[in-house]
């Protein structure tokens, strides 16, 4: 873990809540490098070290889905036990959670809301067009409202990314704004896919626009596919 005993006055930036996602390890190290005073500028925390070490997702539960347990039992609900106590011990100016997809979509920014207005000035830095207001799913967005996620595909991660998020962070903290406009899309539950037939399921794309009357969203060759 790397931070002051406060962070008032700095983004904590979440790393490898999944053990096989990668933005945030490889940014960590591309900043570290190539941007060293804005490096210092920041605190970084590993999520799941045990699974990051082994390049798995996770060892017993999902860690963004085992916040706010009131009798943690699993590694990963213990770890997030852990993690909310040095949030809420630091208290970063924002949190902000790196994340990779195997969905086929552009890259999003991910929120609780947009009131906060922390939030709201980080979505207004931000190079990105797409932003994801989530449910709360025992997911981080439990410890700070003042949290903004990024979640890229795999075969997005270059250093074009990742200069791009150094410039996101540096308007944040100039409070200057950047060109792209928003769409903001909320989500509102779950559909199951057995409550779809094939022939729509077939044609989703991921942030268009679908005949049944809303965006697709989180829809892959992957574990939200197989029943959502």
């Amino acid at each position: 873990e790397y931070g002051d005993n406060t962070m008032k006055d700095k983004i904590l930036v979440v790393c490898s809540q999944h053990g096989n996602e990668k933005l945030g390890p490889l940014f960590r190290e591309f900043i570290k490098e190539q941007h060293p005073n804005l490096f210092s500028s920041l605190g970084f925390i590993t999520g799941n070290p045990r699974a990051e070490k082994l390049n798995v997702r996770f060892i017993e539960s999902d860690l963004n889905r085992s916040y706010g347990k009131d009798s943690p039992v699993t590694y990963e609900e213990r770890r997030a036990k852990s993690i909310t106590t040095f949030i809420q011990r630091t208290d970063p100016l924002l949190v902000l959670d790196m994340h990779t997809t195997t969905c086929k979509q552009p890259n999003i920014l991910i929120v609780a809301g947009t009131d906060d207005s922390t939030v709201a000035k980080y979505l207004r830095a931000s190079h990105l067009e797409h932003v994801l207001q989530i449910e709360p799913m025992n997911d981080i967005t439990t410890v700070s409202p003042r949290f903004v996620a990024y979640e890229v595909p795999n075969e997005a991660l270059n250093a074009t990314l990742f200069e791009s998020i150094c410039d996101d962070i540096t308007r944040f903290y100039d409070g200057s704004v950047g060109t792209m406009p928003k769409q903001i899309f909320q989500m509102t539950g779950k559909i199951l896919k057995t409550e779809v037939e094939d022939n729509y399921v077939e044609p989703f794309v991921n942030f268009s626009y679908h005949p049944l009357g809303y965006y697709p969203i989180l829809t892959g060759e992957n574990s939200y596919k197989a029943q959502t």
